[in-house]
């Protein structure tokens, strides 16, 4: 039977794993020819090419992302091999980290994520911060999935795969206190509205609702969290447009109130993942997310 050459799997892993043979030569501290003859010498072996090649770039292609789902246990293990005989402590479990968009975050109540308790021997971690960096930490493997409410218009080019999980839909509040019965157009007659930032989805889908009602409300000001706003709206000095998941248990308490719902205005909540990091852990997560949607 003839053997793989373990060094060639080791280039090949190292260049998945960057993303680009200048990282990878810079990694490995050898020339980028040098990590090339590998990388092609493993696909002459395996009789298939592993990445596309297109204007200098190398992508993973379907073939790749299966090997790099064997290298990647490979190295995982000699890793933990090198933690036994060092006496450092086991982990056992697999780890699966998310990165969560700020404004996604405050907009899902935390029953979302408990099908993720359901991944079995998997260790969570879920961190929040802002889309772009989010992002970055994809790419760089810093985090293997993300939670976000808007996609890029290139997800191709930058190597990530997105799937649509949930649809909320949205409704407009203010405080508990005020005109019985009042309708959003008055509320917004009387009241400024504290809004999304300009480059968030659920703003560009806020103002074309108000311009197909012909409402020009006044601006109090923006912020990219849901918390704020629920916050702002319960005094009673604005109004904001916020998913109803989360306005629901504050208009139960009699914090908020109700002007209703925005027709086929909805936040929509993205899972974004690499394609070199298409794990089974990540899609058996992906699935358990979204049944939370169906169900």
């Amino acid at each position: 039977m003839e053997n793989v050459n373990y060094n060639h799997l080791y280039y090949f892993h190292v260049v998945a794993e960057s993303g680009s043979l200048g990282a990878a030569a810079r990694k490995l501290s050898v020339t980028k020819p040098t990590i090339s003859t590998q990388v092609r010498q493993l696909e002459d072996f395996l009789e298939t090419p592993l990445f596309d090649r297109r204007g200098g770039r190398l992508r993973l292609n379907e073939a790749g992302r299966a090997a790099y789902r064997h290298t990647r246990v490979m190295f995982d293990a000699g890793r933990a091999l090198l933690r036994h005989f060092r006496g450092e402590e086991a982990v056992d479990t697999a780890t699966l980290r998310v990165g969560v968009s700020t404004l996604v975050g405050r907009s899902l109540a935390s029953s979302f994520f408990v099908p993720l308790l359901d991944l079995g021997e998997t260790h969570v971690q879920i961190v929040s911060g802002d889309a772009t960096d989010l992002r970055q930490a994809l790419q760089s493997r810093k985090l293997d999935m993300l939670l976000v409410d808007q996609v890029p218009t290139n997800p191709e080019e930058l190597g990530v795969v997105c799937e649509l999980l949930a649809r909320r839909g949205m409704v407009a509040v203010t405080g508990a206190e005020g005109p019985e019965g009042e309708s959003l157009t008055s509320a917004l007659q009387r009241l400024p509205l504290f809004h999304y930032l300009p480059d968030a989805a659920e703003r560009w889908e806020v103002d074309h609702f108000l311009r197909t009602q012909r409402i020009q409300p006044r601006l109090a000001g923006e912020t990219d969290d849901v918390a704020t706003l629920v916050e702002l709206a319960a005094t009673g000095k604005c109004v904001a447009f916020v998913p109803e998941t989360v306005a629901e248990p504050h208009v139960a308490t009699g914090e908020l109130r109700k002007l209703g719902h925005l027709p086929k205005v909805h936040q929509h909540v993205y899972a974004m993942f690499a394609h070199r990091e298409v794990t089974d852990i990540v899609e058996k997560a992906v699935s358990l997310l979204r049944r939370v949607e169906d169900s």
